[in-house]
C-alpha cells in the first residue's frame, strides 16, 4: 500500500463513520473491500508520515498522539459500527424502533463481537496504533 492509497483509505473511513446516524450502522461493501488490518496499516502510515513531519516541534507531536489515539480507538470500533450487508437488508425490513430489529440488531452485534473471527484475530496481532505512534 501506497502512502496516497493509506491517506484515501483513512480519510474514507473517518468521514464514513463520522457520517453514519449515532443510532445506526455501515454496511460492509461501504469499505470498498478494505479489511480492519488494512485500514489499521493505512491509518500506521498516515501516523508515521505525521510524525515524520512533526519532527521536534512539541505541538506536532500533540497532535499526532491525539490523531494515534482517535484511529486506535476506530478501529476496533468497526466491529460494532459496520455489519454485513445481507444482515443490514434484514435489518432495513424490521421497523426501527421495533421488538424485533431490537433484538435482531442485539444479535447480530453479539455475533459481530465474536472473538474466533478470523480477521479480528489477525487484528489483535498488528501493533497498537498509539504504540506505533510512540515508536516513530
Amino acid at each position: 500500500m501506497t502512502l496516497v492509497e493509506a491517506e484515501r483509505i483513512s480519510e474514507y473511513v473517518t468521514n464514513l463513520i463520522a457520517s453514519k446516524p449515532r443510532d445506526g450502522y455501515c454496511r460492509t461493501s461501504q469499505l470498498r473491500g478494505h479489511s480492519l488490518c488494512e485500514i489499521s496499516n493505512a491509518f500506521a502510515l498516515v501516523i508515521a508520515k505525521r510524525r515524520q513531519v512533526a519532527g521536534d516541534d512539541p505541538s506536532l507531536r500533540k497532535q499526532c498522539r491525539g490523531f494515534a489515539d482517535k484511529a486506535g480507538a476506530l478501529v476496533p470500533a468497526l466491529r460494532m459500527a459496520v455489519i454485513p450487508d445481507a444482515d443490514a437488508e434484514k435489518l432495513s425490513r424490521l421497523a426501527r424502533e421495533s421488538a424485533d430489529y431490537g433484538r435482531a440488531f442485539s444479535q447480530l452485534i453479539s455475533k459481530q463481537l465474536d472473538d474466533r473471527d478470523p480477521e479480528w484475530q489477525r487484528y489483535l496481532k498488528l501493533e497498537a496504533l498509539d504504540s506505533f505512534d510512540n515508536y516513530c
